[in-house]
C-alpha cells in the first residue's frame, strides 16, 4: 500500500526502453510474484490455482499503479479487498 506508485509506474516505463533496467524489474517482479504465491500457498492447495492467483495478485498492483494517476489509496485497498476474496473462493 505504501510503495511510490508514480515512481513505480515510471520506472515500468523505463525498464521498457532500457535492458538493464528491464531486468531488475523483472527480478523485483519474480520476488514480489514469490512473496503472493508464498502467501496464498498457505491458504490454497492446488499448485495451478496458486500460481494464478500469484500472477493476479501481482497484475492488480502492477495495473493499479499503471491506471490511477494519481494513486488513491481506497481504490488499492477495494482491489486487493476483492483479491483476498478471489485467493478465500479457493481456500481449503
Amino acid at each position: 500500500m505504501t510503495v511510490p506508485h508514480a515512481a513505480e509506474a515510471a520506472i515500468r516505463v523505463w525498464a521498457a526502453l532500457d535492458p538493464d533496467v528491464g531486468r531488475a524489474q523483472r527480478r523485483v517482479d519474480d520476488e514480489r510474484r514469490a512473496s503472493v504465491r508464498w502467501v496464498v500457498s498457505g491458504i490454497v492447495d492446488d499448485p495451478v490455482v496458486v500460481e494464478r492467483l500469484a500472477v493476479l495478485g501481482l497484475s492488480v498492483l502492477v495495473g493499479f499503479q499503471q491506471t490511477c494517476a494519481p494513486p488513491v489509496p481506497e481504490v488499492l485497498a477495494g482491489l486487493l479487498d476483492d483479491v483476498e476474496s478471489v485467493v478465500r473462493a479457493h481456500s481449503r
